[in-house]
């Protein structure tokens, strides 16, 4: 199907194009003791089996589009929605509320883990107009309790954590005047700081947290529309700092080896030249997450172009863990909401992949023009160009994506912010 026709068809189905952002996504690795065990996409959740093998079912067999996934080894499998946390034991197949009815109903605004031990995870409330709390789970989703962290009228929106959870940070949104907010705890979320307050900056959303724990890092903008990358020091005592000024969005951050790695506009890996310096633009690299634990840096993003996850033990070559081709759809029990619809999902994600007659694969090796004259894969090889566009390489400048890919992952986008309230 050409992708004209059917981005038409997506759009004509609101519930699918808000879910799916034109190609499959990784977006949030699961990490055991080193090891890989799946992952979060824009288009359902990954779990390896013992066999080695990715299953993938979509999340629309729990109707609602996730805010973030969460599995750990033995663990039930966990995605927080706008309306309340979801849990599966069957790897996706169904999902139920959680037996906690203080997490079954509430937008599940944020997660948080622990990169020392893979079933310690912290999640957030982020509702409108009344007092959202922070939860802590040290068996790996099977239960959870609060922390001291119960705030009326802020809405968090990213947790930070580090190493053994004694320390986290919490990025957060004042309600009566919008002013983002930082705060911290000492000692495991039981009592919390005053938080630093990001005046003049809209929207902020957490990114990531520097290696030695110093510096919490954080997406905003302007109301001018200008794009920044800021930090606040871990111990709270002094006002945010700009880092970088970029074209787009930043989405992702990490700090590996004294080097920064950024992604911008869901599309776009920036790489730092050199401590405290500028920023280069890469021709691969993670676009979607970055995750740093036991001293290898994961990162997930578009595939084919990029592994959809991936690590890296030099912050500069990536080994793939897992790609598109080798994901394999689960097989659910006949009667489930997963049965009657993944199978459905799974053709629309293999021609958004680029499959059918559509040359949009990135190794497209015809003589002639794409089938619909998009020459957008970003190794197109049938002309001159390179498909994707302008580029411009500075700090800030963002290549550009196959336009279908960006509009349909902007609407997502858009769809997602929503819902979180």
């Amino acid at each position: 199907m050409p992708r004209l026709a059917l981005l038409i068809s997506l759009l004509s189905f609101p519930a699918i194009a808000l879910a799916h952002s034109g190609a499959p996504f990784g977006t949030h690795p699961f990490i055991d003791d080193g090891v890989l065990i799946g992952g979060g996409t824009d288009y359902g959740m990954l779990i390896i089996e013992d066999d080695g093998v990715p299953y993938w079912t979509c999340e629309e067999a729990f109707e609602y589009e996730p805010n973030w996934w969460f599995k750990a080894p033995g663990g039930p499998a966990l995605a927080g929605t706008f309306l309340g946390m979801r849990v599966s034991t069957d790897g996706g197949c169904t999902w139920l509320p959680p037996t906690d009815e203080a997490l079954a109903a509430p937008n599940m605004a944020a997660v948080g883990f622990d990169p020392e031990e893979s079933h310690h995870v912290f999640v957030a409330t982020g509702e409108a107009q009344t007092t959202n709390r922070i939860y802590e789970s040290t068996n790996g989703g099977v239960s959870f309790q609060e922390t001291g962290f119960a705030i009326f009228g802020v809405k968090p929106r990213g947790i930070a954590v580090a190493a053994g959870a004694e320390r986290l940070w919490v990025l957060a949104i004042r309600e009566s005047d919008a002013v983002g907010l930082v705060y911290g705890s000492e000692d495991g979320g039981v009592t919390w700081s005053d938080p630093v307050e990001l005046v003049g900056w809209a929207v902020p959303e957490y990114l990531g947290l520097s290696e030695d724990a110093g510096h919490v890092y954080i997406s905003a903008f302007t109301t001018a529309g200008e794009f920044y990358l800021l930090r606040v020091a871990t111990d709270l005592l002094s006002p945010a700092q700009t880092v970088a000024q970029f074209e787009s969005p930043v989405n992702a951050v990490a700090d590996y080896q004294g080097l920064l790695h950024v992604s911008v506009g869901w599309i776009s890996y920036f790489l730092q030249e050199e401590p405290g310096g500028g920023f280069e633009l890469q021709e691969t690299g993670p676009t979607r997450c970055f995750h740093v634990q036991d001293g290898v840096l994961w990162g997930c993003g578009l595939d084919p172009f990029f592994p959809q996850f991936a690590s890296s033990t030099d912050g500069v070559e990536w080994t793939p863990e897992i790609t598109f081709d080798q994901v394999v759809p689960r097989e659910c029990p006949a009667g489930s909401r997963a049965a009657d619809l993944c199978p459905d999902i799974w053709t629309l994600i293999l021609e958004l992949a680029g499959g059918d007659d559509d040359d949009s694969a990135a190794t497209d090796d015809d003589d002639t023009s794409d089938d619909d004259d998009d020459d957008t894969a970003p190794t197109d090889d049938d002309d001159s160009t390179t498909g994707g566009g302008d580029c411009d390489c500075s700090v800030g400048g963002s290549s550009v994506s196959p336009g279908w890919l960006l509009l349909v992952g902007l609407i997502r986008r858009r769809g997602r912010g929503r819902g979180r309230g």
